[in-house]
Order: C-alpha cells, then structure tokens, then sequence
C-alpha cells in the first residue's frame, strides 16, 4: 500500500471514530449538565468538547459544530460563576439547541453537511444530509421542549430522550439501514443488461441451463475426447450439489433481451458443512474465519458470445461483492479451473500457493482437470477503497451505501479486536502449521 492510499485509509477510519467520539462526548456532556451540579457541569462539558476540538484539529477536519459547543459551555460556566440573578439561565439549554440547529441548517444549506467534515468532505453524501436533517429537526425540538416544559421535570428529560433518539438513528444509519432504496439491489439494469438473484424455482431451473450450456464446450475442449460432456450432466451435478446447500447458496442470473445469458453464485459458510471448496480441495479455512467471515463464489458462466462483453461480467461480480459486503463477509473464495483462473484474478483474486489439484471425483464433470483454489481479501480491499485494473471498474459500480456500511463494521471490528485480542494474518497461521 502506497503512502497516499495509507493516508487515506487512516482518514477514513479516523472519520468513523470522530463520529463514535463526537456521540459519546455529546451524551455525557448533556448528562453532566443535567444530572451534576452547575458549579462543575459547564466546566465538565466544555472540557470534553475542547478535547474533541483538539482532537479533530489534529486530524485536520475541526467542525465549527465542535468549537461551536466549546464556547457556549465555556460562556455558561464563566457567567454562572459570575452569580447575579439565575433566571437567565433558563435559556440555556433552547439556546444551545436552537444555536445548533441554525448552525447545522445553515452548514446543509451551503452543501456542507456537518459530518461531512469528518471526512474532507467525502463519504456518502445522502448520509451526510439525512444525519444533518435528523440533527437539525431534533435540536429545534428540544430547544422547545426546553423552553415549553418548566418547571416540570419535561424540560430535563425530554430534550435528554431526544438527544438519545439523535445518537440511536446517527448509529442506525451509518451501521443498519437507510432504508430500501439505498440497500443492495436484488435486480438491476447495467449498460443494457439486466441482472437479478435467482430466488423463483424457474429462475433456478434458468441459472442451471445457462450455467451448464456456458461450462459444456470449456470443460469438453480442456477434457478432450477421453470424456464426453453434455448440458444435461452439468445440470444434474449442479443441482445435486445445490440440493445439499438450501438456504446457503446465493446464484444470480443475467439477462440480455430477457434471454438468460451468464450466472454467478455466492455459497455461505455452514457451521457443520463450511464451504464446498473445503471438502473438494481439502482446504482447512478455519485460519481464515478466525480472522474474518468467509464466503465462496462460483457456478461463473457466461455464454460465449458474450465473454467478450466487459459490462456482463461487473454486473455478475457487483451482485457476489454486494452480497457478501452486506453479510460483512471478509475473504471470499473461489475454486477455479485453471482456464478461468485469469479472469478471477483481474478482480482481486489470487491463487493460494501450493494449493492447486487435480479432481478425482468420478461422478464430476470435471474430472481430471487441474483446479486452482483461489481467495479474495474483500475487507482489505474495502478498506483501502482503491482496487486496481478490473477490480476498479467493479468497484465503481458497486452500491455506494453497502460498501460504506462494510467499512465501517469494519473500523468497528477493529476497534474491538485491538482491545479483546490482536488478530493474526491467516497466512502467518498457516505458516506456523507448516
């Protein structure tokens, strides 16, 4: 990783602990001011927020939101000091909020939402703005609420449980959902193709045939005349293998002018069962998923006179990576024969060393050819946000909002991890077996 794309990782990452540590700094400091006394509640808050300002300053992406809180806890505790009539300061707390609410408006209305700056002004702007109209809307409220509600104890703890709601959606949104429309498409159009899972049994039936007619001339011409391959036996085979795995198996299929012409299937990991290639390579993937979430894609057929069309195959490769990026999967991997093996690695696959064999089950069709076990880093990868060659133009199209959502699990994971338990690289694992 060069150093420019190791410094925007580190933004990233820093941008979701801004986000985690701005909520915390928020709760406690409104907790402390209700709920301990004003001679040190004021001094308490601002403290925190100088801290968060500080902290952001040295991160380079200081929010006038922060500097904002700062001051005014800072003024509240100079006039408290002060003493003189205490009256005024029924008015804190509407004019924190409403000073707030203004502020973040005015920040929306200049196409600068506030969490924005956490990231340069980057990231997924439909979140940015949601989360400044949430924030906004909540603010006027408790300002209201604030003022409307003395003396009874609702001026305390409405604006409170409205300040909660606030870090509750900032958490629901960033890590759960947006809603439908921004969540990963189960059918999509793509440079005039048409792409959707195949849930219907005759959609099953569709990826069986397609898959079958695409794999029978390539596994005829790699087996030669000493085996005679036909659709039908391809069919059989898969839907066997399929059978075993209901409810673990994820195949979708594309379509050109309604005419299936090119499927691709994402296989989960089972708790008893694993994965298929770890039977049929005698893999061992448990160095992997005490690492991360583990995956399989395969069944990838196209029919020949559509290989030569770049869209087909992104369309195929964004609906297995959004799939496994919303199951949060980390490494995902891929059981290829040794001439599709190219085409894998041009989206981020590479072969595992040593691992390569030849299948000696009678009853496949592939039997016979040498098979090549490959995997994919797809949380490195997301992290880095930086593919190259092929795996960038796949990586353009995938949905904004899925691989945003990854990532930041994945930040969150690694928070955990440093705190529980450092985890180790598969592959130093490996090699302390061996």
């Amino acid at each position: 990783m060069d150093t420019r794309t190791a410094d925007a990782v580190a933004r990233r990452v820093a941008s979701v602990r801004l986000m985690l540590a701005s909520l915390v700094v928020m709760v406690v400091a409104i907790v402390a001011l209700y709920f301990t006394p004003l001679a040190v509640a004021p001094l308490v808050a601002a403290s925190l927020y100088a801290g968060l300002w500080a902290y952001e300053r040295r991160l380079g992406a200081a929010s006038p939101v922060t500097l904002v809180m700062t001051v005014l806890y800072l003024f509240f505790a100079f006039a408290f000091h002060r003493g003189g009539d205490p009256s005024w300061m029924v008015w804190f707390s509407p004019t924190v909020h409403w000073t707030l609410a203004a502020l973040i408006f005015v920040l929306l209305a200049a196409g600068r939402p506030f969490t924005a700056i956490h990231v340069g002004e980057a990231g997924f702007m439909p979140l940015h703005r949601m989360t400044s109209l949430v924030w906004g809307g909540l603010h006027l409220a408790a300002g209201l609420a604030a003022l409307t509600l003395i003396p009874g104890p609702g001026f305390l703890y409405v604006p409170l449980g409205l300040m909660a709601l606030g870090a509750f959606a900032t958490i629901w949104l960033n890590f759960v959902s947006m809603g439908p429309g921004y969540g990963r498409p189960s059918r999509f159009e793509f440079e005039g193709y048409s792409f959707r899972e195949a849930v219907s049994r005759e959609d099953r039936e569709a990826f069986y045939n397609v898959i079958a007619e695409a794999y029978r001339a390539d596994l005829q011409s790699a087996l030669g005349p000493r085996r005679k391959i036909d659709a039908a036996a391809i069919v059989r085979e898969h839907r066997a293998s399929n059978h075993k795995r209901q409810g673990e198996l994820l195949p979708f299929l594309a379509f050109s002018g309604g005419r299936p012409v090119g499927g691709i299937c994402l296989f989960l990991d089972h708790k008893r069962r694993g994965l298929p290639i770890e039977g049929e390579a005698q893999l061992d993937l448990d160095p992997w998923r005490r690492a991360g979430t583990v995956a399989e894609v395969g069944r990838l057929g196209v029919l020949r006179r559509y290989r030569i069309s770049p869209s087909l195959l992104r369309g195929l490769f964004k609906c297995v990576v959004e799939a496994a990026a919303e199951r949060r999967v980390h490494f995902v991997f891929n059981d290829s024969f040794e001439f599709q093996a190219a085409m894998y690695e041009k989206i981020g696959f590479r072969a595992l060393h040593d691992k390569r064999y030849v299948s000696k089950a009678d009853h496949s069709t592939g039997y016979g050819l040498e098979v090549l076990p490959m995997m994919m880093d797809l949380a490195a990868m997301v992290r880095a946000d930086s593919p190259r060659g092929t795996a960038a133009d796949v990586h353009g199209v995938l949905a904004p909002y899925v691989m945003e959502r990854f990532f930041k699990h994945l930040v969150i994971r690694e928070m955990v991890d440093a705190f529980l338990c450092p985890k180790r690289n598969p592959e130093e694992i490996e090699n302390a077996k061996a």
